[in-house]
């Protein structure tokens, strides 16, 4: 079934009415009529399985068949901190690290990043929320304003756990920190093209972030990012 996240004023007892982005997706492009079902996500971690009951120009509606929790939401929490990377790099990590499992994606400005076009926070959040749709997941992740690496580390303070992939890390697996670790709510830092700076990942550990390795080869920043997320949560038993 299609899943479309609504605002939760859209639900009204037994009724849903489809804002109209939505209603327009269901009308013109998947060309939905009275009798399909879809799912609705308010982004609570519910959702509603619905019957479509009217398909038209003034209003889509339907009606609520059932209620239930999403049971595909990962019980620990990752921030993933990621350094704006050139052209559309940064979005095809928001996408893929959303599909596996993140809670909150943080752009980060670091040293060397020279990414040009500024934050477009209201495309990334449309970005992340189609693919939680995709992805089966009950909340889509919350995608913060861009901070400078010096705020983000700030940012991880409260966290049980956070970890900087950085080429130069020889030692510190990062799957034997994770493991002793058992974090519920952990930060994952990755650079940009050029990678963090010694005297950034320095800065790192004076705030406590654990510079790690993910293996002998070096990573480009939007695989070392998915790497990095799809490991912690397969470590914790995240991914089934």
């Amino acid at each position: 079934m299609h899943r479309f996240f609504v605002p939760p004023e859209s639900i009204q007892g037994e009724q849903i009415l489809f804002p109209r982005a939505v209603a327009e997706q269901m009308r013109n492009v998947l060309r939905l009529a009275p009798g399909a079902r879809v799912v609705a996500l308010s982004g609570d971690g519910w959702e509603c399985e619905v019957e479509v009951t009217e398909v038209s120009k003034q209003q889509t509606a339907g009606r609520i068949l059932e209620r239930r929790p999403n049971d595909r939401e990962p019980h620990a929490q990752l921030t993933l901190y990621q350094c704006l990377l050139k052209h559309d790099h940064f979005e095809w990590v928001l996408q893929k690290c959303t599909e596996i499992g993140a809670a909150r994606v943080v752009p980060v400005i670091s040293e060397r990043t020279v990414a040009k076009g500024g934050v477009k926070e209201e495309r990334w959040a449309r970005i992340a929320a189609e693919a939680a749709e995709q992805s089966g997941r009950g909340r889509a992740p919350e995608i913060s304003a861009a901070l400078s690496l010096e705020d983000a580390l700030a940012d991880c303070a409260g966290l049980d756990l956070s970890a900087i992939a950085w080429e130069e890390e020889r030692d510190m697996r990062f799957e034997t920190l994770i493991e002793e670790a058992q974090p519920t709510r952990l930060g994952l830092f990755v650079g940009p093209e050029g990678g963090f700076s010694a005297r950034e990942v320095g800065l790192a550990r004076t705030h406590g972030v654990h510079p790690v390795t993910l293996g002998r080869r070096i990573l480009r920043a939007e695989t070392a990012a998915v790497v990095f997320c799809a490991l912690a949560l397969h470590r914790l038993g995240e991914l089934g």
